[in-house]
């Protein structure tokens, strides 16, 4: 259990009491039950009840030492008055005490919690209620010693009218309300002060006008001990408490917000301005009509971007652009059939992706849905490679083809075997360089087990994929093993614990300098450690340990792109004879 804050102790505020047996019993019951466990241990409850069949006793002793002990008391018409419970935790060497009474109306009045750590430090929190919902006062006393005492205040209607709040360490808080002849709240005041951080905080919030210029009012002031002063002023609309006017003073400068909104109360305009200059930071304009809408925004940046959305003879379309300063600019847009219909609800039918940045070079990626659910996909890279991929609608692959800037085209096709998946895959190059079949294997369930790829010139590459669970130590594990018919290898295996929340990831190369190399995040103390090890294939062995997981995580990609360029070679990989010596 971990520590609690006094307050958080206070929101423990409903312990029932068991309803009274009236089975006419003429004298006091008890009962036992015990629960046995193969290893030995065993739970033991016990049971107490008086002679009007109340209960007044609950024991339970868990098998790990845990305890759970509470008494009952009635009144002399045999209605619940009070209650003790003590609960103690073993694991963490805790114990709550929580003591209740109860008004003849049945609601707790008063409330005392206390609950001390396996250190002997503790913290308590007593509280007072005059009915089911109105607290009368909370006084709560953290381990440090420290005492914060609230009181709260009604009027004759039971309307509560102030919360003072108040704590031995300096820090204090007023709230007040003021209601209308209707008990509905008018005008609300809150401050504050905080002895740890020095800043002196306040707010305000009323109702002022009538009719359409009635707006609800807010005033948030904060002070910081050199006296610096931040102030949010803002105006809302009674009827939904949109937001009209927002005027934020910090430094010495002032920024002005205002909003409009369309018969329906949705936003149409929105404008930050400078409150000195009056000079547009940003803007936003929304225009509807006839299933449209179309949202023009600029950032303080400078960023404009354009949303549109259309929802017209059955089909749900969606568009944004936004264009920087600089020349740089990102499109997206996606269409699909508009849900309820009995023809593919929400179907997909088109997606497309653009990205420029300054420097003029583009890549993009679109992909169309036939009505089957089958699609194909047309990308471009940066470098000016085009791609078009064509997948069934469970997406097995179906053919490919690449046109390199060089004009160079690859072309492949897959078989799928009876159950839709890739069976076999073959590549034809308008040079030749690229020609050759890979060959796929799956177990029952659907998942890869290995891939057999066959150049033209007789190289190959087998890639065994494994994945593995273990309960007892809650790891898992998936490997990929890749090998060359011209002598290298690599496997790379990523670990996760899900119980610590630790990984490992461990590249194992057969050939080059390189044995093999590790990165670790492990979670599994109170402090977690990132380290890094490699394993030359002369015998040495470097470790260290990372500047956390950020470090961790670039340590990993580097590791990654490594592979990746051990990959790339591996199909031009040619041994180095040894030399017979080494010159000095």
């Amino acid at each position: 259990m971990k520590r609690l804050t006094a307050a958080l102790l206070s929101l423990i505020l409903a312990f029932l009491p068991l309803s009274g047996l009236t089975t006419g019993a003429s004298e006091r019951a008890v009962s036992r039950i015990k629960t046995e466990y193969e290893d030995g241990t065993q739970d033991v409850a016990r049971y107490e009840y008086d002679e009007d069949g109340n209960q007044t006793v609950y024991d339970i002793h868990y098998r790990d030492g845990s305890t759970y002990s509470a008494r009952y008391f009635y009144d002399q018409n045999g209605v619940s008055s009070g209650e003790t419970v003590s609960e103690y935790d073993a694991s963490q060497g805790t114990l709550l005490l929580t003591e209740l009474e109860y008004a003849p109306e049945g609601h707790v009045s008063h409330q005392k919690q206390t609950l001390t750590y396996s250190d002997g430090l503790s913290e308590s929190s007593e509280a007072w209620f005059s009915d089911w919902f109105s607290p009368l006062k909370q006084i709560s006393v953290s381990t440090d010693g420290s005492i914060q005492q609230t009181d709260y205040v009604y009027s004759e209607d039971g309307d509560l009218t102030s919360v003072n709040s108040s704590s031995t360490t300096g820090s204090w808080r007023r709230q007040e309300y003021e209601y209308d002849e209707n008990g509905i709240a008018v005008r609300t005041s809150d401050s504050s002060y905080d002895a740890l951080t020095g800043i002196t905080a306040s707010s305000q919030l009323w109702t002022e006008g009538d009719g359409p210029a009635a707006a609800i009012r807010s005033v948030e002031t904060s002070r910081d001990l050199s006296g610096n002063e931040t102030r949010i002023q803002s105006w809302s609309r009674p009827s939904d408490n949109q937001p009209v006017k927002v005027i934020s003073t910090a430094g010495g400068i002032s920024t002005v917000e205002e909003y409009s909104y369309d018969g329906d109360g949705e936003l149409s305009y929105y404008v930050k301005r400078d409150g000195g200059t009056g000079r547009i930071i940003a803007s936003t304009t929304v225009t509807r009509f006839n299933g449209q809408e179309m949202t023009t925004s600029t950032d303080e940046m400078g960023n404009t971007t354009v949303t549109k959305t259309s929802s017209q003879a059955g089909i749900y379309s969606f568009s944004r652009r936004t264009e920087s300063p600089d020349g740089a600019s990102e499109i997206t847009e996606y269409a699909e059939k508009e849900r309820g219909g009995n023809d593919g609800s929400g179907a997909p039918l088109r997606y497309y992706q653009e990205s420029r940045d300054a420097d003029g070079s583009v890549q993009t990626n679109e992909t169309i849905y036939a009505d089957d659910g089958s699609y194909n996909i047309t990308s471009l890279d940066a470098d000016g490679t085009v791609t078009v991929e064509a997948y069934t609608s469970d997406d097995a692959p179906l053919s490919e083809t690449v046109t390199r800037p060089d004009g160079v085209t690859i072309n492949s096709t897959w078989e799928l075997d009876s159950n839709g998946y890739p069976s076999k895959k073959t590549s034809v190059s308008s040079d030749g360089s690229l020609d050759g079949t890979t060959v796929y294997e799956y177990d029952e369930y659907g998942t890869l087990l290995s891939a057999w790829e066959t150049r033209s010139d007789g190289r190959s590459s087998h890639v065994q994929y494994r994945e593995n669970y273990d309960p007892e130590s809650d790891v898992y594990s998936s490997e990929a093993t890749v090998t060359f018919s011209t002598g290298p290898s690599v496997s790379l295996l990523e670990e996760e614990c899900w119980e610590t929340y630790s990984s490992r990831i461990t590249i194992t190369y057969g050939t080059g300098d390189i044995a093999s190399e590790m990165a670790e995040d492990d979670d599994s103390g109170d402090t977690e450690i990132c380290r890094y090890r490699i394993i030359y294939r002369d015998g040495r062995t470097e470790e260290a340990i990372l500047a956390g997981y950020p470090e961790y995580l670039e340590t990993e990609q580097a590791m990654r792109d490594r592979m990746d360029d051990y990959l790339e070679a591996g199909w031009d990989y040619a041994p180095v004879p040894a030399e017979s010596g080494v010159p000095e």
